[in-house]
């Protein structure tokens, strides 16, 4: 029989709160990259939250140890979502490999791997006032160095975001992160590991204080609007799917931004790098030419000119560009929309061919009709010359016959 305790009541408290906070962001938005990553967080923060009240209220110290297992899986869960959520939130350029995501996974799955099939990281379960404390393994302050490093990631993705950013809704996002998690790792470290070390029994906070940390962003969702669909939201989405490449110069011809679709197409893996090989994007140079053109035209439209990729590769497209107004009379900068034609070209290529061979079919028919009539003509010829011989014998033969009487 499970023994309840106010103790438990916090880990509860917390599940609920978590398992909400999931729900509602993918009731708000399902379609948001953003509101997945968030629902994935917090369902293992609820993951993390229930497994803490099961140990606090287990009948025996076996059950305790078992949710033990769970708890720890639910930590591991919890420090990779929460770095993949701060990633994807700060437009970390990171989040754009597909590498780093796997490479980030990893270690979470090897400790998983560990707490199942070894005690490397939690030996056992003793009583404690409220339920049953954890026996650290061999690993079990690796495996929590490696929660906190996670949470420091994390922290310092939001704070790079938090200085760059130039919307005050956005920093004010980012603080209320920030304040969520430190509060979740200094009640964690201090409870969790300070504490045992120096031989102070205090009940585990952090996933009691993961409950905090929803609240801090349950406010930012109400009040600065994180994760609802923002334009700023809707243009990062359009731009991640659009088909068409976007190249953003600013007005010192250093490029500023990229698509997805521009950096898969000419394989630069970075902006820095598509920085250092500016020149090289158009052939002979004309980086800066047709940023002049722009400067000079304030926009061209439907130009045919061709992009090379890093292995030189030529790709036609269809150019235009338009000036961003600066101070003044100034230019703050440049937006280049470029169309791949090569799908276009080839159809254009393909239909000539077509057109080519129609022709030729035409000449050829055209030939073979000319002949058929010279055949029919020549046939009504030799017909009309059968005929005529035909009635010149039956004449010949009635002259004949009518010589023959007159003879008689």
């Amino acid at each position: 029989m499970y023994n309840m305790n106010y103790y438990s009541l916090f880990p509860l408290a917390a599940f609920f709160i978590n398992i909400s906070l999931a729900i509602f962001a993918l009731w708000a938005n399902k379609m948001s990259r953003l509101n997945r990553v968030f629902s994935l967080f917090t369902f293992s923060f609820a993951l993390w939250s229930i497994s803490s009240f099961m140990i606090y209220t287990s009948p025996t110290l076996e059950s305790a140890f078992v949710w033990e297992k769970v708890e720890t899986f639910g930590s591991l869960l919890s420090a990779s979502f929460m770095l993949h959520f701060c990633l994807v939130f700060s437009r970390n350029r990171l989040i754009r490999s597909k590498t780093f995501i796997v490479l980030m996974y990893i270690p979470a799955f090897l400790f998983t791997y560990l707490n199942a099939a070894t005690r490397l990281i939690a030996q056992s379960q003793v009583p404690s006032y409220w339920g049953y404390r954890v026996i650290p393994g061999d690993m079990y302050y690796l495996f929590t160095i490696f929660i906190v490093l996670y949470a420091l990631a994390s922290i310092t993705s939001c704070s790079i975001f938090y200085r760059q950013s130039k919307l005050k809704r956005e920093r004010k996002q980012s603080l209320l992160l920030i304040a969520g998690i430190c509060i979740i790792v200094s009640g964690g470290v201090a409870s969790e590991v300070i504490a045992p070390f120096v031989g102070t029994e205090i009940m585990p906070l952090t996933s009691t204080l993961s409950a905090v940390n929803g609240m801090f962003i349950a406010f930012a969702m109400v009040r600065y609007r994180l994760m609802s669909l923002t334009p700023s939201i809707a243009a990062e989405n359009i731009i991640k799917t659009m088909v068409d490449y976007l190249l953003v110069v600013n007005n010192d011809k250093s490029i500023a931004f990229v698509s997805d679709s521009l950096f898969k197409a000419i394989g630069y893996g970075n902006i820095h790098k598509l920085n250092e090989n500016r020149d090289n994007i158009f052939p002979e140079g004309k980086f800066e030419g047709i940023l002049k053109r722009i400067a000079s035209d304030k926009n061209i439209t439907d130009l045919n000119t061709t992009i090379l990729t890093k292995n030189g590769k030529e790709i036609p497209v269809s150019l235009n560009g338009s000036i961003v107004p600066g101070k003044g009379s100034e230019i703050g900068g440049y937006v280049v929309v470029m169309r791949d034609m090569t799908r276009v070209f080839e159809l254009i290529a393909n239909l000539k061919e077509k057109t080519t061979d129609l022709e030729k079919s035409k000449s050829e028919l055209q030939e073979s009709k000319e002949k058929l009539e010279d055949k029919i003509e020549e046939t009504e010829r030799i017909n009309k010359l059968a005929v005529g011989r035909e009635l010149k014998m039956v004449e010949l033969k009635k002259k004949l016959a009518e010589l023959k009487g007159k003879k008689s």
